[in-house]
């Protein structure tokens, strides 16, 4: 998007610092340097105070159910829209059935299941 829309600011957010280092190693890998596209180490549930109405749209993609209070995420979102700005939110789809689950989604259904059980749940208790 940052090389799309040059004329526009983005900001990428991750509570750990692996996932910003990793993001920024990323973007040097790939030989562009992106001066409008910035990655911060930031807990989504308490972003930062000066951030109050800033941005135009908001997008959280497969990560608002790997918090630990995905209300105060979803609060923190409204707080920095702008008035008419836009938030969109990308998740998984799965039921928390897992017989739908695996029926409707295959083995596909054993991924979503194992990354939640073993990765979403202990990073969202932390």
């Amino acid at each position: 998007m940052a090389s799309h829309y040059p004329k526009s600011h983005f900001t990428g957010i991750d509570i750990t610092n692996e996932a910003i280092g990793m993001a920024n190693q990323q973007r040097k890998e790939n030989g562009q340097t992106f001066d409008n596209l910035t990655f911060t180490q930031m807990n989504a549930a308490k972003m930062d105070a000066s951030w109050t109405d800033k941005y135009d749209v908001v997008m959280i993609f497969d990560a608002c159910h790997d918090q630990m209070r995905p209300d105060l995420c979803l609060k923190e979102v409204h707080r920095v829209l702008k008035p008419g700005g836009v938030f969109g939110m990308l998740e998984v789809n799965g039921s928390s059935n897992i017989y739908k689950d695996k029926k409707e989604l295959g083995l596909m259904a054993g991924q979503m299941y194992g990354c939640s059980m073993f990765h979403c749940l202990p990073v969202s208790s932390n």
